[in-house]
């Protein structure tokens, strides 16, 4: 069966002055359709250049990234930004909402993007996330870990292929945790599937496989 997600070989190179940085040396992984794979390791070791690679956000130096069977890398951005707003839902370490707007219609907006418009389902995913009452607020005025949850209501709101996700659990208690993981679930049985970058062993002891990255290498898994 062909994979929702395969990348062959990512490398990619960082200069500052005369100084070169690895931080990917040939990384390759696939994530089967309804799987859900961690990806852990220390500090430094690439995890956010890959999952910025994985989504097109960034540019491998060397190596191919296929969603849906269709090369990601090396386009043009008009076609990267296409495949990711019809096939992946993202959510980083930061920027992943629109000041100015509320919780709600940052959201939406993404259901727009991807012409997958519910406003049951928005309803329903912020009441998953534990704000449906800050429905209306402003991101400014949001909390770290509160944008964090919206910023994965968002990645989940178009029913993507795959969600790649930076620490989804990151800011959250061990109650909230619990929830979180449980619309992870759902989303798996829906046919979809994850990559998430995770240091919570509660994640990782759910995920199907669990990939360690080391010096931009997968050591082992």
């Amino acid at each position: 069966m062909p994979a929702v997600l395969e990348a062959n070989a990512l490398y990619r190179f960082y200069h500052a002055g005369d100084d070169e940085t690895l931080a990917l040396r040939g990384v390759s992984l696939r994530v089967e359709r309804g799987e859900i794979v961690a990806v852990t390791g220390p500090s430094g070791s690439g995890k956010s250049t890959l999952l910025a690679c994985l989504a097109g956000i960034d540019e491998p130096d060397g190596g191919t990234v296929t969603v849906m069977q269709r090369r990601m890398s090396h386009r043009s951005e008009a076609d990267r930004s296409a495949l990711r707003a019809a096939h992946i839902g993202i959510m980083l370490q930061s920027d992943n909402l629109f000041d100015g707007l509320t919780t709600a219609q940052n959201v939406w907006l993404q259901m727009v993007v991807a012409r997958k418009r519910d406003p049951l389902r928005a309803s329903e995913l912020l009441h998953r996330v534990g704000l449906a009452q800050r429905s209306g607020a402003r991101v400014e005025t949001l909390s770290g870990g509160e944008a964090a949850r919206v910023a994965l209501a968002v990645a989940l709101a178009a029913d993507p292929a795959i969600v790649l996700a930076d620490e989804p659990t990151g800011e959250v208690d061990a109650e909230t945790e619990r929830g979180l993981l449980e619309l992870f679930a759902d989303h798996r049985r829906r046919g979809g599937a994850m990559l998430i970058v995770s240091h919570s062993p509660a994640l990782a002891s759910q995920a199907d496989r669990v990939l360690h990255l080391c010096d931009g290498r997968i050591v082992d898994a």
